[in-house]
């Protein structure tokens, strides 16, 4: 694997895996995750892979659960009030500043900044969510699939 050209150095998925949850166990309380659209895309990703390594119960049991900004964001400002709401526009415009985006780096500052500063005051319990919604989620996809019942609804 290489980033702008230098080589770095990368472990084994599984090791990889087991040593976040390991870092997530080392903290006092539970933590909260946050991430940008992290409810539709980087969630299921990561249960994937947790799945697939049998994680999923070490890792559930670490964390408390998460928010998704990109939610929190759409709930909080109307669409007047941005362009989109990708995390560069909505840093840009709401913090006045440009960053290298889809740079993890980049990424996980800016939005520290956007959360803490502009949607920390507006998010509330309700927009917290846990891997059991995932759960849910796909012992609904029968009914979804069969027409029962929408994706809305589930």
């Amino acid at each position: 694997m290489k980033h702008n050209g230098v080589v770095v150095e990368s472990i084994d998925p599984e090791a990889g895996l087991q040593e976040f949850i390991d870092f997530i166990y080392s903290f006092e309380s539970k933590p909260v995750f946050i991430g940008h659209n992290i409810q539709s895309y980087d969630i299921p990703i990561l249960m994937n892979q947790l799945t697939k390594f049998r994680l999923h119960e070490n890792f559930k049991s670490s964390v408390s659960g998460f928010v998704d900004t990109l939610k929190v964001s759409k709930k909080a400002f109307s669409k007047s009030d941005t362009v989109n709401f990708k995390q560069e526009t909505l840093v840009k415009t709401f913090l006045g500043k440009q960053y290298e985006a889809h740079n993890a780096l980049g990424d996980v500052r800016a939005l520290k900044e956007l959360f803490e500063v502009k949607l920390l005051p507006l998010c509330g319990t309700d927009d917290v969510f846990t891997l059991d919604y995932y759960a849910i989620k796909s012992s609904l996809e029968p009914l979804v699939k069969a027409k029962a019942i929408s994706v809305v609804t589930s």
